[in-house]
């Protein structure tokens, strides 16, 4: 499957600045205002010798989709309040987020959130957070029927809760809601709700050594699809997680974190979709001197996929980190990341019973990222960025270069 234009740019609109949560020690009003300008060169992730036309991606016909790149301008503002009573602290955000494209302005995009949180704390055992999301996206379909606007609307409600007994000791209940409406009828069988809940138990030895144990469950619904006996795609699922972990602290200056378990997806309508696997997380970070650190991670997931012919796909990834001090205004990060994808398992449904399922395709993703952040003054923040992308893939035409450069700013008040 092709990715979307719309997700590259979900994807910039998460790098853009963002105000960190309001902890105890910055009750107030507090807010900040920021713009990125990106200029992305392959915008829709394309093969050398595709364009844009050629692939089918423009929304607007007026345009002749000769150009693969674009220059992309992200404004944002947000202002979060922060009230204390006693133990307890009370929150409030709200955030303007705006991306435009100079060429392809029918992916543009205009995102309003409130955001909402409260930290309680009951005696010196029970504590936890409590917190909801809304935010609506606007954007605009453009093709042979004419332009339309779309709404999407994205709710999230967050419980959590520890008890600890001991200091040593906890315990730690985690229930979400997510929720995604669309308001074109065409994007309705796009609509979700997904609930998770996951139990942890977690016990420090006195080396300072954690050791946890998970669960968790996920239930997913997508009220408006439509299950065709040729191409069945689940409507529903129940996914089971286990894991166990720990996490190491040898020295002041070390962390290491390992992470081992199974996850298993069941499908209700479709259980020829149905999958199981193992995932794990290895992650290891390094406070080499004041101003340097390092950072290695290796992580294995399982994904769904809604592709005809395949039901999942095993991710792999290895990431590569520094950031360096160059000076008390000034910070150097790199970042290197690969991921490994395979994909697996066969539907059964009637196609690939008559044609059988297409050849095994593996794809391999490196991205290189280097970014310079400098702080003239107390408030103000400007950072420069360069990222490359390369993916290879068995599968033909979904190889891709692409080069991103982009400029942030950010004033905080």
């Amino acid at each position: 499957m092709r990715a979307s234009p719309a997700l590259w740019i979900l994807l910039l609109m998460t790098t853009c600045p963002t105000v960190p949560a309001a902890t105890a020690d910055d009750r107030g009003l507090h807010g900040a205002v920021g713009l990125t300008v990106q200029r992305d060169d392959n915008l829709f992730r394309l093969a050398d010798d595709v364009t844009p036309a050629a692939a089918g991606v423009t929304r607007d016909p007026d345009d002749d989709g000769s150009h693969r790149g674009d220059t992309v301008v992200a404004p944002f503002a947000t202002l979060d309040l922060t009230l204390a009573f006693g133990r307890q602290h009370l929150g409030i955000a709200l955030t303007r987020r705006e991306t435009r494209l100079q060429r392809y302005g029918a992916y543009d995009t205009r995102t309003g959130e409130l955001r909402g949180h409260w930290d309680w704390q009951l005696g010196n055992a029970f504590d936890g957070r409590l917190e909801s999301g809304d935010s609506d996206q606007a954007s605009e379909l453009r093709d042979f029927l004419g332009p339309r606007s779309n709404v999407l609307n994205l709710q999230d409600q967050r419980f959590n809760a520890n008890w600890r007994p001991r200091p040593d000791r906890r315990v730690t209940l985690d229930l979400q809601r997510l929720r995604g409406r669309n308001e074109l009828p065409e994007r309705a069988t796009s609509d979700y709700t997904v609930r998770l809940k996951s139990i942890e138990g977690g016990w420090t030895t006195r080396l300072g050594t954690e050791w946890t144990l998970r669960w968790r469950e996920a239930e997913g619904t997508y009220p408006n699809r439509v299950i065709v006996a040729a191409t069945p795609i689940d409507n529903s699922y129940h996914q089971r997680d286990a894991d166990l972990g720990v996490v190491l602290q040898p020295g002041r200056r070390t962390r290491a974190e390992l992470r081992f378990g199974q996850a298993t997806r069941r499908h209700d309508q479709v259980p020829q979709r149905d999958f199981s696997g193992h995932s794990g997380r290895a992650a290891l970070q390094w406070e080499a001197s004041g101003a340097l650190s390092l950072s290695f991670e290796v992580v294995r997931d399982l994904n769904a996929l809604d592709d005809y012919d395949r039901l999942y796909a095993i991710s792999t990834n290895h990431v590569l980190g520094a950031q360096l001090a160059i000076a008390p205004q000034w910070q150097l990060a790199a970042r290197w990341s690969e991921q490994r994808l395979d994909y697996g398992g066969d539907p059964a449904n009637v196609l690939t019973q008559l044609l059988g399922p297409t050849p095994a395709r593996r794809d391999r993703m490196q991205t290189t990222r280097l970014a310079l952040t400098w702080l003239p003054v107390e408030r103000v923040q400007l950072a420069l960025s360069v990222e490359r992308t390369h993916r290879d893939s068995t599968r033909p035409g979904l190889q891709f270069v692409d080069m991103l450069t982009g400029l942030s700013s950010q004033y905080s008040f």
